[in-house]
């Protein structure tokens, strides 16, 4: 693992958007204007709060994030702790409504998970080949891009889905889709997944844009779609 760098919360660079102005009209003769290019599109709320979120993540220190990182809250995978992956969501949540980056970077890193940790994860979950292949889509669609994470609960909020519903899955049983249960069917050590789903008021609709959480070392993580052990 690479000694982590001002950047990334893990130490990976990350480019964020630079605005760059239109000049006014200039004469190309006595009487023509230069013509003027069409302003950009507008960038929708939700665009503007996420890459305002990730383009923070320039600015913050390496170290302070790992320590964060590395905190272990003692959670058992052998017990229900649906309860304690909703309130870290909800307060996630509720962040990025803030349009203020320094409060979503503890939320945010909290779900995260250190690459020493992840790979024994993968490879004693799913074996040695299956759960290395895993682990390095893991390190590319997920830890590499950790602030993705906040699109869809930035726009679960925008859309009126404002409350939090976890599923537990423990087995290929418990599960009701094909995709849940071969993630589970595959495993080579039985451990617990969690999806997350955000619901408007009243349950009535849902939306099952976080999958899957496990509990790593200790505490919450995310482990991605795991889209190889379907």
């Amino acid at each position: 693992m690479h000694p982590p760098t001002v950047g990334h919360p893990y130490g990976h660079a990350v480019q964020h958007p630079h605005a760059h102005g239109m000049p006014g009209a200039q004469q190309w003769g006595p009487q023509a204007q230069r013509p003027q290019a069409p302003p950009p599109p507008r960038k929708s709320r939700v665009g503007l709060v996420v890459a305002l979120l990730v383009g923070a993540f320039v600015v913050l220190g390496g170290a302070v994030v790992l320590a964060l990182v590395l905190l272990s809250t003692g959670l058992s995978d052998d017990e229900d702790q649906s309860k304690v992956l909703k309130e870290h969501v909800q307060r996630l949540m509720t962040a990025t409504q803030t349009g203020d980056p320094k409060q979503v970077e503890g939320p945010l890193i909290n779900l995260g998970i250190l690459p020493d940790h992840a790979r024994p994860w993968f490879v004693e979950t799913y074996g040695p080949v299956l759960g290395k292949r895993l682990y390095e889509s893991w390190e590319t669609d997920v830890f590499e891009d950790l602030p993705d994470m906040l699109r869809p609960v930035v726009e679960a909020k925008s859309r009126g889905r404002t409350q939090t519903k976890i599923t537990r899955l423990t087995t290929a049983a418990s599960a009701s889709e094909s995709a849940d249960k071969g993630v589970l069917r595959n495993q080579k050590k039985p451990r617990a997944l969690y999806i997350v789903e955000f619901v408007t008021p009243g349950g009535t609709t849902a939306t099952k844009d976080l999958y899957y959480f496990a509990i790593v070392n200790g505490r919450f993580g995310y482990v991605g779609q795991m889209v190889a052990a379907r």
